[in-house]
């Protein structure tokens, strides 16, 4: 083997071992900032929704009993306007709702955030056959959940479902929904794992800028070395 060839071959595998753990570095860290950033939108999302939780009167939840008639009810007036305005705070929210659940029966809206006559609007006693099980856990285990992405007749959406727990009775009355568009949602955490990539690889290319210029002072180095032993 020629000495030329021998060091195309050396540098070939001299770039190619690091090129390889780039990529492997590169694909772990994407899943790991998905991972993560889903993971703290989550947390965030109950969060939010959990707010709204709290500023829900229960006496007005429990007056209803999920009847079309029930729209001109003053409680179920009050809590739809006060699920509208609440929606148009959040941009990122498109649908604030309460459940309820009839027993041994399907899950059904008590209230949403649509403006009345909208063609998304849930009326009252609206059954929500669609339900992921996960919705009807929240009444069994009190306890608040980020759903999906998960798709129904209005879309695909990542949801936040926090129980409406009466505190004299530790019964929960209701479940109230925050709907998050998954588009949204999957381009939010995208545009975060982007984000991390990029600096990953600017990182990367100024390490390597420097690698590669000290490998050609190296080269240029030992060249007139020998130029000068001649």
């Amino acid at each position: 083997m020629t000495k030329a060839v021998f060091q195309r071959t050396h540098f070939s595998n001299s770039v190619t071992l690091p090129l390889v753990i780039v990529v492997v570095v590169i694909f772990f860290l994407a899943c790991w900032t998905w991972w993560a950033t889903d993971l703290s939108m989550r947390e965030d999302l109950v969060e939010q929704a959990e707010i709204v939780a709290n500023s829900i009167e229960l006496s007005r939840v429990t007056s209803l009993e999920g009847v079309k008639s029930e729209e001109t009810d003053p409680n179920y007036v009050k809590l739809k306007q006060q699920l509208f305005h609440l929606r148009q705070a959040n941009p990122r929210c498109r649908f604030l709702y309460i459940l309820g659940k009839r027993q041994e029966g399907p899950l059904f809206f008590y209230v949403d955030s649509e403006p009345p006559g909208s063609e998304d609007e849930s009326p009252p006693g609206q059954t929500y056959d669609e339900a992921a099980a996960s919705f009807h856990d929240v009444f069994t285990t009190g306890k608040s959940d980020v759903i999906g992405p998960v798709s129904d007749r209005w879309g695909s959406w990542v949801t936040a479902i926090v129980p409406l727990i009466d505190p004299s009775t530790g019964e929960v009355v209701g479940a109230l929904g925050m709907d998050i568009n998954a588009s949204t949602w999957k381009w939010e955490v995208l545009t975060w794992v982007i984000f991390h990539v990029g600096l990953l690889l600017v990182l990367l290319f100024v390490l390597g800028s420097m690698w590669y210029a000290v490998r050609r002072l190296e080269t240029s180095g030992a060249g007139y070395r020998g130029h000068l032993e001649q």
